[in-house]
């Protein structure tokens, strides 16, 4: 990253199929202090000014709230955290995605503010409800072979139908 002004983190697992959360917790959070902790050495110091994290709504918003309300910064899905410590394995796999997300930003924002006083670059944060792009994986003719995310597309725009796995 030597030389690089700007750091976009955009990649996180959606693996909408897997029994143990931490298939998808720790590449999440450990891909991300990854990328922070490689803008803090002291070669990258003297470029990067800002690391932008592309996280997600499921960080903030609370599934099946009982009312409208407005989400800020304060707010965080400590329920899908709270939901796979208890049930583990048995948590529904977008719970595991969520937790994900939440314990991923949680824990960059930690990073961050224990380093900011020594940082030359700052830290933001877009939280979108959806992430689409070409894939980083080898896609075969068959869409059985796309990421759990383009697969709830590709099923939306071909056959009409929209689910995500709860």
């Amino acid at each position: 990253m030597l030389g690089v002004d700007a750091i976009v983190h955009t990649a996180s697992p959606v693996n909408l199929h897997t029994d143990k959360p931490e298939e998808v917790i720790d590449p999440a959070v450990n891909g991300t202090l990854g990328v922070m902790r490689s803008a803090t050495s002291p070669n990258q110091r003297l470029s990067v000014k800002r690391i932008v994290f592309l996280s997600s709504c499921a960080t903030i918003l609370t599934r099946n709230a009982p009312e409208p309300r407005v989400y800020d910064e304060s707010c965080w899905n400590d329920a899908d955290v709270q939901e796979v410590e208890e049930k583990g394995r048995d948590a529904s796999p977008l719970t595991k995605y969520s937790a994900s997300k939440v314990l991923a930003e949680r824990r960059a924002w930690e990073f961050y503010e224990e380093k900011k006083a020594e940082l030359p670059w700052d830290f933001v944060v877009v939280n979108p409800p959806w992430v689409f792009g070409p894939t980083l994986h080898e896609v075969g003719g068959e869409p059985e072979s796309l990421n759990s995310s383009n697969k709830v597309l590709y099923n939306a725009i071909t056959k009409g139908v929209y689910s995500v796995p709860s």
